[in-house]
């Protein structure tokens, strides 16, 4: 089972099918996207600095000091870099985490009033 696939800003992907965390190239993420841990929906991180992964959750930062403070004993291997993508890139990339068929397909939202983010509605 895919639990988790970074897409990069020159269009490859890397899941953990494919490899590790730690051995999936560092720099140029675009998004990833990853399991909810109630199995039923995806996450989709994306426009951050560093993604980085312990255990079995795949979380974000700007900060790499705040990394650190959040998990002092984080590897190098485990921190990943974001990149910049052109408009239409990223749009494309977007449209594949948000619909990508091997994760659930619903995304989940913190209160039932909240609104889905723009890109998700406009590719149901």
């Amino acid at each position: 089972m895919i639990e988790w696939r970074i897409y990069y800003n020159d269009g490859t992907e890397f899941d953990n099918t494919m490899g590790t965390w730690a051995s999936a190239p560092g720099l140029g993420i675009v998004a990833v996207t990853t399991r909810n841990p109630t199995r039923d929906s995806r996450f989709v991180l994306h426009n951050h600095e560093y993604y980085y992964k312990v255990d079995h959750e795949v979380m974000c930062s700007e900060e790499l000091e705040l990394v650190k403070q959040h998990e002092p004993n984080i590897l190098a291997s485990q921190i990943k870099r974001g990149g910049n993508a052109y408009m239409a890139d990223w749009h494309k990339v977007m449209q594949r985490a948000g619909k990508d068929p091997d994760f659930p397909g619903k995304t989940p939202q913190r209160r039932s009033s909240d609104p889905q983010p723009a890109w998700m509605t406009k590719y149901k």
